[in-house]
């Protein structure tokens, strides 16, 4: 069955979240996400503790469902769905769907071809070119309508659901070489391995899913 498609501008589906927060008084354990946490075209996200980053510039707090879009360099198409709160580089635009059950599709979205390089023609800035949020939020979105649209959230879920785990066994891979590397040198001390952010909400979801396709 072919789904109904509509057109929107973004801002219409989203809503910024700049919540200031000054990250010198902030809980250590909150994780922290830089553009470097986020994959490039697949919108992984790999946070690191807050206490382990020794930033002191005043930064964004974000909550479990939210996207974190960067805004700068958007062709590097990162964008991704937090699964905990935590705080972001100011270079990362947190984004609050109106309708939670849709930002993983909304994420593949924004990380579409056809997106960036609407975003791109945007841009400002010479070397560090970057999208005003305003002009972000104007820029229209293909969203579809009916019955198709639960179903494609659902997928889109899957998707970034299968990415973390395709992220956790290759770090886990990356720890057992370490391991043995450390031991055929006589090296026992091994940092302890770093694994991308997951909350209780995406477990949950990832239930609903199934249960969903059964």
């Amino acid at each position: 069955m072919n789904a109904s498609w509509q057109s929107a501008p973004l801002g219409e589906l989203v809503s910024v979240v700049r919540n200031p927060v000054d990250p010198t008084t902030a809980d250590p354990s909150l994780t922290f996400v830089g553009l470097e946490h986020i994959e490039s075209e697949t919108g992984a996200v790999v946070g690191v503790p807050l206490g382990t980053t020794g930033i002191r510039s005043s930064k964004f707090s974000f909550i479990a469902g939210d996207i974190l879009f960067g805004k700068l360099r958007p062709y590097l198409r990162k964008a991704g769905v937090s699964t905990c709160e935590g705080i972001c580089s100011t270079d990362i635009v947190p984004l609050r769907p109106v309708d939670k059950s849709l930002a993983h599709l909304i994420a593949l979205q924004l990380r579409s071809v056809a997106f960036v390089e609407q975003a791109s023609l945007l841009t400002s800035g010479g070397s560090l070119p970057r999208v005003r949020t305003h002009d972000l939020l104007g820029i229209r979105v293909r969203v579809p309508v009916g019955q198709e649209m639960n179903r494609l959230a659902i997928v889109a879920g899957l998707l970034d659901d299968a990415r973390y785990e395709l992220n956790l066994l290759d770090r886990r891979l990356r720890d057992l070489h370490d391991i043995a590397a450390a031991a055929a040198i006589g090296n026992s001390a091994v940092s302890r391995p770093r694994r991308p952010m997951r909350g209780p909400q995406q477990i949950e979801r990832t239930q609903r899913q199934r249960d969903l396709f059964r």
